[in-house]
């Protein structure tokens, strides 16, 4: 009889520690999808936040994005970056005519905002 009992409570023992990892597990999925979900909301605010930024950006290819970022954070001095982003401008504006398509008017002096100023000053 205690060989009964023992062993229906180590299958209780059982059953209760395979249900507290199944749980678990549970929440550890849970978690994982709202760490991915908040991982691409965010990833969709920088895209918009860039969008904004860049003149053009729906113009641009993924490289021409890169491209883009890089030498701005590349130049020295703001007025590199001011030069730069008018090359640009005219760039996407005869990008834009060819395409048939309307920017917005440029801002000068608006670009980046202060975020990704130059590495070297």
């Amino acid at each position: 009889m205690k060989k009964f009992i023992c062993f229906i409570m180590f299958l209780l023992t059982t059953l209760l520690f395979s249900s507290s990892l199944v749980m678990a597990q549970d929440q550890l999925r849970d978690q994982e999808q709202d760490r991915d979900q908040l991982r691409d909301q965010l990833r969709e605010q920088d895209g918009d936040q860039l969008r904004r930024q860049v003149y053009g950006w729906d113009l641009m290819t993924a490289e021409e994005r890169v491209q883009h970022r890089e030498t701005m954070r590349n130049m020295k001095t703001e007025e590199e970056r001011e030069a730069y982003r008018m090359e640009h401008h005219q760039r996407m504006q005869e990008r834009a005519q060819q395409r048939g398509v309307t920017l917005p008017p440029y801002q000068p002096g608006r670009g980046m905002g202060g975020a990704g100023r130059g590495r070297n000053q």
